[in-house]
């Protein structure tokens, strides 16, 4: 008797806990002109992150699924394994203006409804995109044009996620779309004309192969890019410093006195002794250099 009275005041309990939530909650409501997500959470801060989450679903760009099947035999009989991972980026741009429309709380559990214009999504989208009309086009010259395209490579790739999410939101997009696919035409262009070399030191390894894997290599004018590492050692209290200086050179075989770009990049590490500081300083170089190299070897 007294398992089947908690058995029905749990019921209850749980009944009451289910519908009091307003229906905004549990119906996602529907708003032509916004985006909009809702979130639960333990606090504020879960539920706005989780409907933050939401809306960046819905204006992902980037969404990728991995499918994956192993089959397995055992006393002659097969099994199958069925997997699926999906990965989301983030947006290629701020994500500015969200407004909360709604708020419920039942207990201790906190949801929000969020929302942001679509106008206001598309005139920040059209500000940041405006980047395109300040670029100048790129030189004639093979070498140097390739030194433009890699100059805005990262430039232009995010340029074109903005666009993207445009077209998602039923964007007029017509001279954004030209502009950057004009831009887009003379990178590959810069890319597919160029081969790249890479020299470098053994102690460069590393950075010999994250540059090689970026750079193009199977165009007809070839150049050299020239990796060359000094040293500077200095006392930091008990412990020793050790600060590397990556210079980075890229020339044309056929002039390699004629600079194209030079790019000087630091890292530094501490420890113990000058070998673990040396350690450190070429590990932070590495990682430097994993990033886009647009985004390091130039200042756009």
């Amino acid at each position: 008797m007294i398992k089947s009275l908690f058995a029905f005041f749990m019921a209850i309990a749980f009944s009451t806990s289910v519908y009091a939530w307003p229906e905004w909650v549990t119906h996602t409501p529907t708003k032509d002109d916004y985006i909009i997500g809702i979130g639960t959470g333990s606090d504020r801060i879960a539920a706005r992150d989780a409907a933050l989450s939401e809306i960046v679903a819905q204006l992902s760009v980037d969404y990728s699924v991995e499918q994956t099947q192993v089959i397995t035999t055992k006393n002659s009989h097969a099994e199958s394994q069925f997997t699926q991972t999906s990965q989301m980026s983030s947006l290629p741009f701020t994500l500015e203006g969200v407004e909360e429309l709604k708020a419920a709380q039942v207990d201790t559990e906190t949801a929000l409804l969020l929302g942001i214009k679509k106008s206001t999504l598309i005139a920040n989208l059209e500000n940041e995109l405006a980047i395109l009309s300040r670029l100048s086009p790129p030189p004639s010259n093979p070498s140097l044009k390739f030194i433009w395209a890699l100059r805005y490579d990262e430039t232009l790739d995010v340029a074109n996620k903005r666009l993207r999410v445009l077209s998602l939101l039923n964007a007029s997009n017509s001279g954004f779309y030209q502009q950057l696919e004009g831009f887009m035409a003379h990178k590959r262009q810069a890319f597919d004309s160029v081969s790249c070399q890479v020299i470098a030191s053994y102690e460069l390894a590393t950075v010999k192969s994250v540059l090689s894997s970026a750079l193009p290599q199977g165009g007809n004018t070839p150049l050299w890019v020239k990796a060359n590492l000094k040293w500077k050692y200095a006392n930091r209290g008990a412990k020793r410093l050790a600060q590397a200086n990556l210079l980075l050179s890229i020339t044309e075989t056929k002039s390699p006195f004629r600079v194209l770009h030079q790019r000087n990049v630091v890292a530094e590490g501490v420890g113990a002794d000058s070998a673990i500081a040396k350690s450190i300083a070429l590990q932070q170089l590495e990682t430097q250099v994993q990033d886009p190299i647009s985004n390091w070897m130039f200042d756009n």
